[in-house]
């Protein structure tokens, strides 16, 4: 089959362009939580591969439908079909599937799988309006609040670990730093004795679980509300922006991209529109404009629709090239 026909397939199959994006949101999400979370997983990538992740095809099912119940028995093999003729896995051996990094990246396997079937900035905005509905988080004070916690915690254990390094392993402690984690015994056996960078020295390296394990501090140092669905929404939003990349070689660890989390940028691709204008949408965090969702029909749900923006200013402002851009 063209490759061209293959997001119109996926399209057909799983009945709507919205459903479509839902499963690929669900096949990724799955994939992640077999291979960093999974016990039974080796913790090294397949060597005939490089860069590519053993992933056991038999777990994989189970839970992608756990994670969608609703969707047909048939998806999950049309994505793996599909995710093949792209190039983003090799044939599997023995029951187990071999992916590409690339495919633990939300946006990433959105983009290579309805490629050409909506423009890009249509793609983002359903990916990441179908992660908000799966973790029912909308726009509002509350979201911002988890996510500014979460930020808070992971950034101050970035900072000790990039401290620990300096300081030639050394026990140190930062005042500033959450008071959860200023012992610094609580964060040291989650890397000691291992390299803080990738094989390329680009970023701290992390094993999956143990971000999990820094994170579910929140719990201490806010209300007794249920973490589980923020923490979750924080980590597929980290994937989709490139906060966080699979590592090359090992299995259940993850590369941080970035030397520091930033919650409004995390937040405005979580909620923006991006406005396709060179430099406009990193006045609003980098993620576009931030608006509220309207009322959701079938058709929403399918198209993104018009909206209007009403621009104040005085004249010689700008306004009208604004409008033209």
């Amino acid at each position: 089959m063209d490759l061209k026909e293959l997001p119109f397939k996926l399209v057909t199959e799983c009945g709507s362009y919205h459903n479509a994006i839902e499963a690929i949101l669900s096949f990724s999400r799955s994939l992640r939580e077999v291979a960093f979370l999974d016990s039974n997983h080796s913790s090294e990538a397949f060597s005939n591969h490089p860069y590519y992740w053993q992933v056991d095809l038999s777990e994989l099912r189970r839970a992608f439908k756990k994670d969608s119940p609703t969707a047909d028995s048939s998806i999950f093999s049309t994505l793996l079909h599909h995710i093949r003729a792209v190039g983003l896995s090799a044939d599997p051996r023995h029951g187990e599937g071999n992916f590409r990094r690339s495919v633990f990246q939300p946006l990433t396997l959105v983009r290579e799988l309805l490629t050409g079937i909506r423009p890009d900035h249509d793609l983002r905005y359903f990916a990441m309006a179908g992660m908000r509905r799966k973790w029912r988080r909308a726009l509002s004070s509350a979201t911002a609040h988890e996510f500014q916690i979460l930020t808070d915690i992971l950034n101050s254990a970035i900072e000790l670990r990039a401290d620990y390094d300096r300081k030639s392993h050394s026990v140190i402690t930062r005042e500033h730093t959450i008071p959860v984690l200023r012992k610094w015994d609580e964060l040291k056996r989650f890397y000691e004795g291992h390299p803080s960078r990738d094989a390329f020295g680009q970023g701290q390296h992390w094993q999956y679980k143990h971000i999990l394990e820094i994170l579910a501090q929140a719990e201490h140092l806010s209300d007794k509300r249920d973490w589980k669905a923020p923490i979750q929404l924080f980590l597929e939003c980290c994937f989709a922006v490139y906060y966080f990349q699979a590592h090359a070689s090992k299995n259940k660890w993850v590369v941080l991209r970035t030397s520091s989390i930033d919650s409004a940028f995390l937040l405005s691709n979580l909620f923006g529109v991006t406005t396709a204008i060179a430099g406009l949408d990193d006045l609003f965090g980098g993620g576009g404009l931030i608006l509220a969702d309207g009322v959701v029909t079938e058709e929403s749900r399918n198209h993104l629709g018009g909206r209007a923006v009403l621009t104040l200013g005085r004249y010689g402002t700008g306004k009208s090239l604004l409008c033209m851009q």
